[in-house]
């Protein structure tokens, strides 16, 4: 064994009693993983404190082995179906609780013992502390022998903060009071639990398992699965993923199980994690790097907020190069100076913050941040509570009033009515409408905001569902007018000859066909790239007059047959899962990749314009603080983008767009003189 493998391994054992044991963790959950990936340890969690009894589990409680793309799932899969020498397998498809995982053991129907995981093989005793968890059975009816529960404890985020002492998250605060030496202490604590396991009972599958748990009493958790395939098993982790933050409580990912007990058994355990399990763990929401800088900036009402410059981090898919350090008393509390190693975390998976700073990759010279008492923007003197004296002298205020319209929001909104209400009369004439959304924030709880383009209006809509019955419930999408869109599941609600899927989404898919391992696909995807270039440059001709309709019609379907036989061809291959599965769901929605053939002139091939139109909104709402509210939403929706996009032309004089056009200073007087 190297040097270097020791020292790993001291290093994930050291990580390990801080997570497991003191509830301290130093490092994100991704950061843990990529240590492991480094050295074949064969350990799971840490040993019991000794503080507590030993309880031996007969069946080890092992851990899972985590995965993070879609090329782990498959190879799960495939390799799960070798072994078994089986095509066929369900798989149980269940949320990854972050909590402290425990077993709790009934003797003839009585709760006799409850432990933690501890090393797998022997856990904590924590039998009188668990007996205080809301909703864990003391007794069960008419059952007899020895039967084994094992679940997860956890927190919710609500009572997380209504406990109100300095703990550092709910899933911490959940081990640590499970883990208290007082009975009382962890009776004062709101804990929950899910169920997911039962060892000792007559089930033949985990569904069946989930079932009988219900029926005993114990609390399962709604959100399961039972998946056929990899495609149904991504769609569930995708709909969990993007509905997360609505659950109440944290979870990390999603657990497959091969849904037959059976089948589990022939698989096997190593000694770390079953072969028939595995964690689908979602991308990283915390992560390291370095603050280059520390600037201040001079916010609409004069306060100054200082903001750490930092070297770019990707953090779930997002590349964060700027977190806000909200104030000088943040800076002071957190010790946060320039140069510092810096642990950054997207709250709600949005606003980057930081969250910890590692004060051992501090270097010596390192000097403490001084908060300016001069603002930067007009030279005033900033008062003790960080705010500029300025006023409307400070040139930043004044142009950070311009999006804020404070109590005049509702005025303004209904001055706006008519023009509104015009707009979205003449978006629902419209025989091709452009759609696409995007998220938005409102009181911090996430919401969506809707796109509607024709090509003479803009129609926005706020709401709190992305889900089907937007488009159920809109006045102008009931009706038999052709939709483009991307290729969110939402948009399944019209019919497909009434729907053109975007080629920009569709040439994604071919690129990454195109830079597949497998050749043939490799070969193909290329081929597919090309007719979309091609594709692309017939209907630039065609919108510039150098060819025809019939021409272009003519071409586009040679390409249309050139497509389907590239597809069919990669949906052929047995050896490239990923890539098949990919062409024959592309093949399901052939017909609305080419509708455009039916009006050539007047459907496009992208919902760019609709794209392009809710770019504004974007832009807008980084840069305003209003809209966090009811009030803030409507006056969204009845100016900024509507009067926009729309133009000054067609409305009513005096021009709502003219009034919100006028320099900085006029709007600031205006908004507040409707």
């Amino acid at each position: 064994m190297t040097e270097n493998t020791l020292k790993l391994q001291k290093e994930i054992k050291h990580h390990n009693e801080l997570y497991y044991r003191k509830n301290k963790p130093e490092i994100t959950d991704a950061e843990y993983d990529e240590l492991v990936k480094k050295v074949d340890i064969q350990t799971v969690g840490t040993a019991p404190d000794r503080r507590f009894l030993e309880v031996e589990h007969i069946v080890p409680m092992l851990s899972l082995n985590k995965v993070y793309s879609q090329e782990d799932i498959e190879e799960f899969i495939a390799k799960s179906r070798e072994l078994l020498n089986t095509d066929e397998l369900e798989i149980m498809c269940e949320l990854k609780i972050d909590g402290l995982s425990f077993s709790a053991i009934y003797e003839n129907g009585r709760l006799v013992k409850a432990a933690t995981r501890g090393d797998g093989y022997y856990g904590e005793d924590v039998t009188k502390n668990a007996a205080t968890i809301e909703g864990l059975p003391k007794v069960l009816p008419d059952v007899k022998g020895r039967l084994e529960v094992r679940g997860e404890v956890y927190l919710r985020n609500d009572d997380f903060l209504k406990l109100n002492k300095n703990f550092s998250n709910p899933r911490n605060t959940a081990s640590g009071s499970l883990r208290q030496l007082d009975p009382e202490v962890t009776a004062s604590r709101p804990l929950r639990y899910f169920a997911y396991s039962l060892i000792g009972g007559t089930e033949n599958t985990q569904s069946e398992v989930l079932n009988k748990l219900k029926k005993l009493g114990f609390c399962v958790n709604e959100h399961q699965c039972l998946a056929k395939n990899v495609d149904e098993m991504l769609e569930f982790y995708n709909r969990i993923y993007d509905n997360r933050h609505e659950l109440g409580y944290n979870i990390d990912g999603v657990v497959y199980k091969i849904n037959n007990l059976q089948l589990q058994d022939r698989l096997g355990n190593t000694n770390k994690a079953p072969r028939w399990a595995i964690a689908h763990k979602f991308p990283a929401a915390q992560g390291k790097t370095k603050i280059k800088k520390i600037s201040v900036q001079v916010g609409r009402t004069g306060k100054l907020t200082p903001v750490a410059e930092l070297d770019p981090i990707n953090i779930g898919g997002v590349l964060i190069t700027r977190a806000t350090l909200h104030n000088k008393d943040e800076i002071e509390r957190k010790d946060i100076r320039e140069g510092d190693v810096v642990v950054v975390e997207r709250a709600g998976d949005v606003i980057p913050k930081i969250v910890a700073v590692d004060k051992n990759a501090r270097s010596r010279r390192a000097p403490k941040f001084v908060f300016p008492d001069i603002c930067s923007e007009c030279g005033s003197r900033v008062d003790d509570w960080g705010i500029c004296s300025g006023g409307n002298d400070c040139l930043a205020q004044r142009i950070g009033n311009v999006g804020s319209v404070s109590n005049s929001e509702g005025r303004v909104a209904e001055k706006c009515q008519e023009a509104y209400e015009q707009i979205e009369q003449e978006v629902g004439k419209s025989e091709v409408l452009h759609i696409d959304e995007t998220s938005h924030y409102n009181k911090g709880k996430l919401a969506w905001c809707w796109m509607f383009a024709s090509n003479t209006a803009s129609f926005i809509k706020l709401t709190e569902s992305r889900g089907m019955k937007v488009l159920q419930n809109s006045k102008f999408c009931n009706r038999n007018s052709l939709v483009v869109t991307d290729r969110y599941a939402a948009y399944n609600y019209f019919a497909d000859k009434n729907r053109q899927i975007c080629w920009a989404h569709l040439i994604r898919d071919f690129e990454r066909l195109a830079h597949s391992w497998n050749i043939e696909v490799k070969v193909l995807g290329c081929y597919l790239r090309n007719v979309t270039i091609e594709l692309f440059a017939l209907k630039k001709a065609l919108l510039k007059n150098e060819i025809d309709v019939f021409r272009f019609t003519r071409r586009a379907r040679k390409l249309r047959k050139r497509t389907r036989y590239y597809l069919k061809e990669i949906s052929r291959l047995p050896e490239a899962i990923g890539a098949s599965r990919v062409a024959k769901n592309i093949l399901k929605s052939e017909r609305m990749m080419w509708n455009f053939l039916d009006d050539p002139e007047n459907i496009p091939l992208t919902n760019n314009h609709a794209e392009q139109q809710i770019r504004h909104y974007v832009v807008y709402r980084k840069n305003s603080y209003f809209t966090q509210s009811q009030r803030g939403n409507t006056f969204l929706e009845r100016v900024i983008l509507n009067m926009e996009t729309k133009g000054p032309q067609s409305f009513p004089k005096p021009s709502i767009y003219c009034f919100l056009n006028h320099s900085p200073e006029r709007i600031h007087i205006q908004l507040f003189c409707v």
